[in-house]
């Protein structure tokens, strides 16, 4: 098939690859493999999605639009925890998501000092 790019199984982004490029997305040290995993595979499941997280692994320099948009995805998913697949959006664990660990609101700290 001429102008069609399909990654092959054994060329797909490891999850070592997709946690390096989180940790660098987000200026992070360390992320939860178990969450990171569960991220992967959803992207992995969009042929399309699949391709350009390659390229995002692979680039170091300018993003295209795709690749922005898709870096943007996987800072939402780890700063939220609510990640999609085909469509539907699923919740990795509240306590795995990055903004689990930003200080409380101050009205939840003083409630929580009642």
């Amino acid at each position: 098939m001429i102008g069609v790019v399909a990654v092959r199984a054994q060329d797909r982004v490891t999850l070592d690859e997709f946690i390096d490029v989180s940790q660098r997305l987000l200026s992070v040290r360390k992320l939860d493999r178990e969450t990171a995993q569960m991220f992967l595979t959803a992207l992995n499941a969009d042929p399309d999605t699949a391709v350009t997280l390659a390229y995002v692994v692979q680039s170091n320099g300018n993003p295209t639009p795709e690749q922005a948009a898709l870096r943007a995805v996987i800072i939402e998913w780890w700063r939220t925890g609510v990640f999609r697949i085909d469509g539907e959006p699923r919740l990795a664990a509240r306590s795995r998501a990055l903004w689990s660990e930003y200080p409380k609101p101050l009205m939840t700290q003083m409630e929580d000092n009642q």
